[in-house]
C-alpha cells in the first residue's frame, strides 16, 4: 500500500517552482518525494534540514531521518514561539534529536522541519508523552 500511495504521488501533474525540480539540489522532485512520503506514511514524520545562504535564503530540503527528532512541547502541548529580545529575535529549542542516547536540541524552524500528521488537543498527554520521550507532532 505504501509503494502504491508513493507511485500515485510521483505520477500526479504538479505546479512546482523551479526550487522544486530538486528541492534538496540533487534528486529530481518525484525522488525526493517518494522520499518524503515513506517517511510520513512510515514513520509519521518527514523531516527535513533547511540549507540556507548566509542571507537566509532557502536553498535546499535535505531528506534527514525523522524518527529520533521529537518535538519539545509546551505545557498548551504546542512549539514553543520565538519572541523578540533586545530588538534580536530569540528562537527556543523546538525539536531535540537523539542520537546513541545523546540528545541534541534545535531552535523553532531554524534548521529543522518535522511534519507529524497525528495531532492532538490534549495538552497533558503531550506534555507527558514529551517528558516520556515519545515522538508526538502537531499540525
Amino acid at each position: 500500500m505504501i509503494e502504491t500511495r508513493k507511485d500515485q504521488a510521483a505520477r500526479m501533474k504538479w505546479a512546482i517552482t523551479a526550487f522544486f525540480a530538486k528541492p534538496d539540489g540533487v534528486l529530481p522532485w518525484t525522488d525526493w518525494l517518494r522520499i518524503g512520503l515513506e517517511d510520513v506514511l512510515v514513520l509519521d514524520a518527514w523531516t527535513t534540514f533547511k540549507q540556507r545562504s548566509r542571507a537566509g535564503d532557502l536553498l535546499a530540503l535535505k531528506p534527514i531521518d525523522g524518527a529520533p527528532i521529537k518535538p519539545i512541547l509546551g505545557e498548551d502541548g504546542r512549539l514553543p514561539m520565538p519572541w523578540v529580545q533586545g530588538g534580536e529575535i530569540v528562537w527556543p529549542e523546538a525539536y531535540q534529536q537523539i542520537l546513541k542516547g545523546l540528545g541534541l536540541s534545535f531552535g523553532a524552524g531554524i534548521a529543522v522541519g518535522f511534519s507529524g500528521a497525528q495531532g492532538r488537543t490534549d495538552a497533558t498527554a503531550l506534555k507527558a508523552a514529551n517528558k516520556a520521550g515519545v515522538s508526538l507532532a502537531l499540525t
